[in-house]
């Protein structure tokens, strides 16, 4: 009761939302849910009954019951004081005249699409069933002339006859059942290597310029813009370095001597083939045998007499 009482706008704002909790909590203990939603309405109008709430009647609830009386019910010009007096609803007596007709049609057709709705029904019942030419299902229909149970099975009736028949891959020679006529594989990863070959050949004698390092480069793909994976790489992190604000650092490679950009103003190497050979290469130096380290002082008869007795 107090969820309910701490309203702003109206008091029946919370009811939705504490029937469908109680509604729940009754269900998990173990209660059918019939009965759980018994139980929870009746809560929820005995506390909304303790704290004064008063539901609207059907009149209330209509657009017309808000509407100012300064204005016309219809077409919403402002009343003049003489009328406000009498209570009237519209200006003038064609407003009136309007809003009853524009009424009374709204009836007749609500009427008369629930008349047609029973008309069908029993035309649909009293008819004897029908087999769909497309798709062989059972169906009923009010109209005699119908030989498709779905405009779905009408659509592909008129694209033809051909969706019916079975095709074979062109990837992989499959067998397969397409769905529409346009369709030559039978699954998306052969399409993917199909429309990957169709390009392969298409831009065989085609040529472009990388968009980093203006490499020529035969392109495989309509969208190919770099000759490389590596380079497609660097202009991907230079332009998250600029969305960044990263500052660049112009460096020079330790193993190829190209010049690069990093972030880090340690960085040695441009990429991590110069590094792996780097490191290649100093592992070799260090399995090299070491050469004796020769003695820089000059040659003296006392020195060449020790080096013989030390031999």
């Amino acid at each position: 009761m107090d969820i309910l009482d701490d309203f702003r706008l109206t008091q029946f704002e919370h009811e939705a939302d504490c029937r469908h909790g109680l509604r729940a909590a009754l269900c998990l203990q173990g209660f059918a849910w019939n009965q759980s939603d018994y139980e929870a309405t009746r809560v929820v109008e005995e506390a909304l009954q303790r704290i004064g709430a008063k539901r609207p009647t059907w009149y209330q609830g209509q657009k017309y019951y808000t509407q100012s009386p300064d204005f016309c019910a219809w077409c919403q010009a402002p009343m003049e004081d003489v009328e406000r007096t009498r209570s009237q609803r519209f200006c003038s007596k064609e407003c009136a005249k309007a809003a009853l007709e524009a009424r009374a049609t709204k009836d007749s057709n609500i009427r008369d699409a629930t008349m047609r709705s029973a008309y069908r029904l029993v035309e649909k019942l009293e008819n004897p069933p029908k087999e769909c030419i497309y798709c062989g299902k059972t169906f009923y229909s009010d109209r005699k002339s119908a030989d498709f149970c779905s405009p779905r099975c009408v659509s592909r009736h008129q694209k033809g006859e051909s969706l019916l028949l079975e095709r074979q891959c062109v990837e992989c020679g499959t067998t397969y059942q397409p769905t529409n006529r346009n369709q030559m594989c039978c699954s998306l990863k052969c399409r993917g290597l199909h429309q990957h070959k169709e390009w392969k050949v298409k831009f065989a004698e085609e040529t472009r310029a990388c968009a980093f390092c203006d490499t020529r480069f035969r392109p495989t793909t309509p969208y190919a813009k770099y000759c490389s994976k590596r380079c497609a790489k660097l202009v991907s992190n230079r332009a998250y370095r600029e969305r960044q604000g990263y500052a660049e650092h112009h460096l020079k490679c330790e193993w190829c001597s190209n010049e690069f950009v990093s972030k880090m103003p340690w960085a040695k190497f441009c990429c991590r083939q110069c590094k792996r050979s780097s490191e290649t290469f100093q592992r070799k130096v260090a399995k090299l045998p070491r050469l004796p380290v020769p003695d820089s002082r000059p040659l003296t008869p006392e020195l060449f007499d020790r080096l013989l007795q030390a031999a």
